[in-house]
């Protein structure tokens, strides 16, 4: 550990400590590791974590869902403040903790309710619920900027936790430098051999490359990791403008299912392959599946497709045995070449519906409408980074009020997002909406999830005194009921006074509707249509404000 390493990693958590105002490195450490392990999340990372009081060495948990399965990823994290410090193995305490906290989760043992804090209970209640209908995928991660276990100590957790089938992922200091910069180039060598004659070479100056057919097991052993061959090289996508971004994405799923299924050896016709640049590549010509020698391998477009592979490998390698991929490689030492094919590569590949509509007529108009009132409309994510957080309308966001509000389906909102710029976008963005109703739908939405916000930090810190804890999951819900009560009673929802009177009935409305209800978890209340159905009928019964709104701006 180096003390280059070590201002790179400290400074990259000091820049998430100030973006988002912690004033804490530690909570600083789990949002810059979460944020480069899930780049595409739609949950917020402050959702993600349930560290604090009573947390039972669990600091967060990502649950990741993708059609009838999903990924639970359970995190714990130490930060360490100097580099002194950071010169120790993780404590095998810490360690003990988290394999005492899956021992009771999967004993079902009820007695957490009592022990965990409120953000961690919920997250338990929806496991238990997932666990019980789809197939279900742990992972463990002790994360921290200094050693890792012991290797004796790593042992003892590894096969503690297998006996649930979970697997365990040390993310240490060496492992930090990789995922933020990766300053240390080692040489690499990779071979692998093309299928049957099914290649072709040409040269042309200071590049030549290779057009050809390999397996996807030799895809997979030339991405593996050395050190770990259950996890892939970072290292040879350092080149590649994009990150993978999660087997949840709606284009790494499709890979999956497509290596998976039946018809994976139409695989090769329907995938884009692997595009790979090289120092040195040589192979013999004119002879049947030639081995190819290459050295500094790098993937600069097909991060999606490799890694897709590789979790695909883990569900079933056999399959995967039909599996063919085209790669091209090309050698060339020109230090520019290989940045200049990474961009031409990577802008054909798909993208996300929401960047896919971004550039469309009605997102420039609602941008533009948006900005002649005053605010910032993000057709791309972050699109105003540093403007004014409260001057910001995030389109996704934006979408989720119109569904929850307008359309009245709040359980599309949060279920469904990724299909409002897919199969809903028509639905939710027309030219029939006054962009000042906009404004207010999504000014309600705001005070709604600064109630969700303050709740959760007061659920971390195990005050749970008068905490409206189904929020996480039934804030649009609540904009729904609050949609109604202003249809009903004519209110103008131009005035503040008026939005605020709405959520608080409304926030009533709720809470005296689940008095009555028996759940082991909001996530599945809050995406059934019969919750819809019953608040409708209850929001009508109540309706009446019991005091007068102003009907006028």
């Amino acid at each position: 550990m180096n003390k280059l390493d070590w201002t790179t990693v400290s400074s990259a958590v000091n820049s998430y400590d100030e973006r988002y105002n912690l004033n804490s490195t530690s909570k600083a450490f789990c949002y810059c590791l979460l944020d480069k392990m899930f780049p595409e999340q739609e949950d917020e990372i402050e959702d993600l974590l349930t560290e604090g009081g009573n947390d039972c060495g669990v600091d967060a948990i990502k649950i990741e869902r993708s059609g009838n399965s999903c990924h639970i990823h359970i995190f714990q994290f130490k930060y360490h403040v100097s580099q002194r410090k950071a010169d120790a193995y993780f404590k095998e305490t810490q360690a003990d903790r988290i394999v005492a906290f899956i021992d009771r989760l999967f004993d079902k043992d009820e007695e957490l309710k009592n022990i965990a804090n409120p953000y961690l209970w919920e997250k338990i209640e929806e496991i238990w619920t997932l666990y019980q209908s789809i197939n279900t995928q742990f992972t463990v991660y002790l994360c921290s900027n200094g050693k890792p276990l012991e290797k004796n100590k790593q042992t003892k957790t590894a096969k503690a936790l297998d006996k649930y089938g979970i697997e365990l992922e040390e993310i240490d200091f060496p492992y930090l430098v990789n995922l933020l910069v990766r300053p240390h180039k080692k040489k690499t060598k990779h071979s692998f051999h093309a299928v049957e004659k099914q290649y072709l070479g040409r040269s042309d100056g200071d590049i030549k490359g290779l057009v050809a057919t390999i397996t996807a097991k030799d895809l997979i052993n030339m991405i593996r990791d050395s050190d770990n061959p259950n996890k892939i090289s970072t290292a040879i996508f350092d080149k590649n403008i994009r990150v993978y971004l999660g087997k949840a994405n709606a284009v790494n799923e499709s890979i999956i299912k497509t290596a998976l299924s039946d018809k994976n050896t139409y695989f090769w016709y329907l995938n884009n392959g692997i595009t790979a640049v090289c120092t040195n590549l040589s192979y013999r010509d004119n002879i049947r599946s030639p081995e190819i020698e290459v050295e500094n391998l790098q993937i600069v477009n097909g991060a999606q497709t490799s890694n897709a592979i590789f979790e695909a490998a883990k569900q079933s390698s056999e399959i995967l045995e039909d599996v063919l991929i085209l790669i091209k490689i090309f050698e060339t030492k020109n230090e520019v070449l290989p940045h200049e094919i990474a961009l031409a590569t990577n802008s054909q590949t798909r993208i996300f519906p929401r960047d896919l509509m971004s550039n469309t007529e009605m997102q420039k108009k609602l941008e533009k409408a948006f900005e002649n009132i005053g605010f910032y409309y993000e057709r791309k994510k972050n699109q105003h980074d540093g403007k004014p957080e409260e001057l910001r309308i995030d389109a996704l966001k934006l979408g989720q009020a119109i569904l929850a509000y307008h359309l009245r389906e709040p359980e599309k909102s949060k279920k469904d997002s990724d299909k409002i710029f897919g199969v809903l976008y028509e639905d939710v963005f027309t030219t029939n909406h006054d962009i000042n109703y906009l404004k207010h739908i999504f000014s309600m939405l705001q005070l709604i999830e600064k109630m969700k916000d303050d709740a959760n930090q007061l659920k971390k810190r195990n005050n749970t005194g008068n905490i409206d804890g189904f929020l996480t999951y039934g804030q649009f819900h609540i904009l729904y009921i609050m949609s109604l009560l202003a249809e009903k009673n004519q209110v103008d929802i131009a005035v503040k006074a008026n939005q605020v009177r709405l959520l608080d009935d409304s926030l009533e409305i709720m809470r005296v509707y689940l008095e009555d209800k028996k759940t082991n978890g909001y996530y599945v209340m809050f995406r059934s249509p019969k919750t819809k159905e019953e608040l409708f009928e209850r929001t009508l019964k109540k309706g009446q404000l019991l005091l007068p709104l102003g009907l006028t701006g």
